[in-house]
């Protein structure tokens, strides 16, 4: 299991670095705005995917699937993002795409386009349940199906079970990490974060407050 956070300011890039060079196992999810920019590189943000490679945590560069007005964005228009973040800041480890939506054999095939077209090791991030159809029609290394609130009292798909390894788990609303994390372990997903911070669009603007001792646990 590995520790992924969504390091989506400026301002979470220290503390991560910081848990990365305290032998945390951890994954960031480098976000500059939304993307790699509008036009150009945002400001600092070389320097801060250089420190956190320098400081020993993986690096996935962000995709949201969809545009501002929750639209699916074209797949020639998620490549050129995916050829900025190149040229702008550097080769990944891989990538992170966001707001997958329900599966369609369009979808899935735009995904595995997307998956290998830079190849690396991907997340796709439906947030909830998705169908096992994903796993068998692309390759991508792992799925989030989770990301809410009440992850100790929610139950796994029927066939995450026997592919574990390809499941991942953001816990939102957790007050301390550690029932969270132990379910996680037994239930063997790859990947998992927890904070405390609830649904909404503030989740993820800081690190929780129990971040090191959790980057140290997972």
């Amino acid at each position: 299991m590995k520790l992924l956070v969504p390091v989506y300011d400026h301002s979470l890039v220290a503390a991560t670095c910081s848990a990365a060079q305290a032998g945390g196992h951890l994954i960031a999810i480098a976000n500059p705005d939304s993307g790699p920019g509008h036009g150009k590189a945002v400001s600092g943000w070389k320097t801060d995917i250089s420190n956190l490679r320098k400081a020993g945590a993986q690096v996935l560069y962000y995709v949201d699937l969809m545009d501002d007005h929750g639209k699916e964005k074209q797949e020639t228009a998620l490549k050129a993002e995916m050829d900025s973040y190149i040229s702008w800041y550097g080769a990944p480890v891989g990538w992170f795409f966001d707001d997958l939506a329900g599966y369609s054999d369009a979808r899935a095939a735009r995904l595995q386009h997307l998956v290998a077209y830079k190849g690396g090791f991907t997340v796709a991030n439906p947030g909830t349940g998705v169908s096992q159809s994903y796993l068998t029609k692309t390759t991508t290394n792992v799925f989030i199906t989770w990301e809410t609130t009440g992850y100790t009292k929610g139950h796994p798909q029927a066939w995450e079970a026997a592919n574990s390894a390809r499941v991942g788990a953001m816990a939102l609303g957790e007050a301390a990490y550690g029932p969270a994390l132990t379910l996680a372990q037994q239930r063997h997903v790859s990947l998992f974060y927890a904070t405390n911070a609830g649904d909404g669009g503030a989740a993820y603007d800081h690190l929780p407050p129990y971040f090191a001792k959790m980057a140290t646990a997972v």
